[in-house]
C-alpha cells in the first residue's frame, strides 16, 4: 500500500528514547531488552551515539535473563507466565521487626551466611550487645552490619561489615537491610532469626531488579511470555516469546 512504512516486526527508534540496561558507554548494546512507551523488544545492534537509530525486534523468541519475583514477593516463573519489563535498577530489601522487647541472651539474626548473636556481654566477633532496650539492640545490630563505630563496645571485636547488605532505615522496632548491589540476585540473600522477639518479613530479601530483566511484576509494561522456568527469587536465562500486542 502507498502509505506503508514497514512491516512492524522490526522498527527503528532513536537511541536516546530507549530504556535499556546500563553499560559503561551509556548506549544500548545488541541483545538488550528495551522499552519506549508501550513498545518493547530486543536491540539488534550496538549504538555508539544517542542520535543513532536502533533496530528493535518486536517479535520472535529470545533467550535472556529473567527474574522470578512479583512486585512484593519472590515467585517462581513457569512456562506460559506473562513477563513484564523492569525499567529501573532496584536493590533487594528486607525488614527485621522487634516486638519492642529486648532480645534474649543468645538470640541470633542471620543474613546470608553471617550470624549475629545478641549478648548481654560481648564474647566474640559478630556478637551484638543487647543493651538497655530493644531499640538499643537494633541500633547495635545496625552498627555491626555496617561495621561502623562501636567495635568492641556495642558489637564484638573482629566483626567486619557485611559483604552483601547494608543496614539502612532504623526505628525503635524495625531495621531495614538492603542489598549492596542492585538486581534480582539480592532476592536470594536469606534472612532468618532464632528468638521470640524479632522476626523477618520474609525468608529472603525481596524486590531487587535490574533494568531490562523481565519479571512477574504485573504493574509494569508487558514484555512477553516465558518459555522456560525459574525457581522463586532466581535470576536465570530462559527463552521468552516477545509480545505481539499491547
Amino acid at each position: 500500500m502507498k502509505n506503508s512504512v514497514e512491516c512492524g516486526e522490526i522498527v527503528e527508534v532513536v537511541e536516546s528514547a530507549l530504556t535499556h540496561p546500563t553499560h559503561s558507554d551509556g548506549f544500548v548494546d545488541s541483545g538488550d531488552a528495551v522499552l519506549v512507551g508501550l513498545l518493547t523488544g530486543i536491540a539488534e545492534g550496538d549504538a555508539a551515539a544517542s542520535t543513532e537509530l536502533v533496530r528493535i525486534s518486536t517479535v520472535g523468541v529470545v533467550r535472556m535473563p529473567c527474574s522470578a519475583h512479583t512486585a512484593n514477593a519472590n515467585s517462581a516463573v513457569a512456562v506460559g507466565d506473562k513477563l513484564y519489563y523492569e525499567a529501573s535498577d532496584t536493590k533487594a530489601v528486607g525488614t527485621l521487626t522487634s516486638d519492642a522487647t529486648a532480645p534474649s541472651d543468645g538470640d541470633t539474626v542471620t543474613i546470608g551466611s553471617t550470624v549475629y548473636r545478641f549478648k548481654t556481654t560481648l564474647a566474640q566477633a559478630y556478637d551484638v550487645l543487647i543493651g538497655a532496650s530493644a531499640a538499643a539492640a537494633l541500633d547495635n545490630l545496625k552498627s555491626a552490619i555496617n561495621g561502623t563505630a562501636g567495635e568492641g563496645s556495642t558489637y564484638g571485636t573482629g566483626t567486619v561489615a557485611h559483604p552483601t547488605v547494608t543496614a539502612t532505615t532504623n526505628t525503635d522496632t524495625t531495621q531495614v537491610v538492603e542489598a549492596i548491589t542492585a538486581g534480582g540476585a539480592g532476592n536470594l540473600i536469606a534472612t532468618t532469626e532464632n528468638g521470640t522477639h524479632t522476626s523477618w518479613g520474609a525468608a529472603t530479601l525481596l524486590t531487587g531488579s535490574a533494568i531490562g530483566t523481565p519479571s512477574k511484576d504485573s504493574a509494569l509494561t508487558a514484555f512477553g511470555v516465558a518459555l522456560g522456568a525459574l525457581t522463586a527469587g532466581a535470576v536465570g536465562s530462559i527463552p521468552v516469546k516477545l509480545k505481539r500486542t499491547f
